[in-house]
């Protein structure tokens, strides 16, 4: 049998370490609102645990929240960051909860700490709720690639009803919202060798026609085959998100002969000037999206890889749009023998 190694990316299976055997792998819904509506406690178990990603959240917390009423959008069953705006000196805070579940356990938690007249739940989504003005936003609806769950729209909706105004003076949001920004990066890569697999059996299937897969743990160094990454798309929260941001044109430098199997992809997010935390880091909670193109390519050694993204915000589910090309040149020589043209979306739902 093929081993997870030699697999096409679309081998959409899950290899179970403890007998090996290939099982229909999990489906991840293709929708935003169902996406956080299917977070469970593992998942926000998992969050907790990340060290970095809570203490970059803590430090911009301890600095922002004192005195404020603060809206907490996803506050999750454990209410984490709704407690840690009190503990910094929030006045009030308004913790909004999709699932069910975790809107109920929010309940219990703020109210086995005794945080009830601090702390309210409001159940639903954002943009469906009449919320009270508030001074500061704090979120943490960032996907593994940034826009993912929907956050730029979020954002927008709120402050375009005026629930968090501007800034008197410079009619900004500079200080509103905890993060300040999330950025996506992204670079070509090849499927990971087999000393990945030994460790890391198990990977997450995508919905049908959602070119993506997620990895844990993606061995950077071996797997990515161009000399740098590049940015992809940066959400700004100090302003009105640009929820149709201009098309962005890559350029990818070919590091060694390989089969492209797509775009590997990390996210930066800045909670603060100088707090930074990316799911890049090893230990990070956050998994690294693989955009796979619709079939492999050959691509050799200095090879110019040129990626056009276009990126739509405006609805619930983000639309993205690739074209990858090629002019087969290497070493400033054009071969002229591979010229291609791609194109691909992952789609809304």
């Amino acid at each position: 049998e093929n081993s997870p190694a030699t697999k096409p990316a679309w081998c959409l299976e899950v290899i179970m370490e403890s007998d090996k055997k290939k099982e229909a792998a999990p489906r991840m819904t293709a929708d935003a609102r169902d996406l956080c509506a299917q977070f469970t406690t593992a998942s926000y178990a998992r969050m907790k645990a990340d060290t970095a990603r809570v203490q970059a959240y803590e430090r911009a917390i301890k600095i922002h929240a004192k005195g404020k009423v603060v809206l907490d959008i996803g506050v999750g069953g454990d209410a984490l960051l709704a407690i840690m705006c009190v503990r910094a000196g929030a006045k009030k805070v308004y913790g909004v909860e999709v699932n069910r579940k975790s809107a109920v356990a929010a309940e219990a938690t703020v109210q086995k700490l005794g945080l009830k007249n601090k702390i309210e739940i409001l159940k639903g989504y954002s943009t469906d709720l009449k919320i009270p003005t508030c001074d500061l936003v704090v979120h943490e609806i960032i996907g593994n690639i940034a826009s993912r769950e929907g956050v730029a729209l979020a954002i927008y909706d709120i402050y375009k009803r005026g629930i968090i105004p501007p800034n008197a003076d410079t009619k900004d949001y500079n200080k509103r919202s905890i993060p300040q920004k999330s950025s996506t990066f992204i670079a070509p890569a090849c499927m990971p060798g087999d000393e990945y697999w030994e460790t890391h059996p198990r990977i997450l299937a995508p919905p049908e026609n959602w070119p993506m897969i997620k990895f844990e743990g993606f061995p950077w160094e071996d797997s990515v085959i161009s000399k740098e990454f590049k940015l992809l798309e940066e959400i700004r929260f100090d302003a009105m998100p640009n929820l149709k941001p201009d098309p962005v044109s890559l350029n990818f430098n070919i590091t060694k002969d390989s089969l492209l199997l797509g775009f590997i992809a990390y996210i930066t997010v800045t909670t603060h000037t100088g707090i930074m935390v990316s799911s890049k880091d090893a230990n990070s909670s956050w998994a690294n999206p693989l955009l796979l193109l619709p079939k492999p390519l050959e691509v050799k050694k200095g090879e110019i890889m040129t990626l056009e993204a276009k990126i739509e915000m405006d609805t619930v589910q983000p639309r993205y749009t690739f074209k990858l090309c090629s002019s087969a040149e290497v070493e400033g020589e054009s071969k002229g023998a591979s010229c291609f043209e791609l194109t691909f979306c992952i789609p809304r739902s």
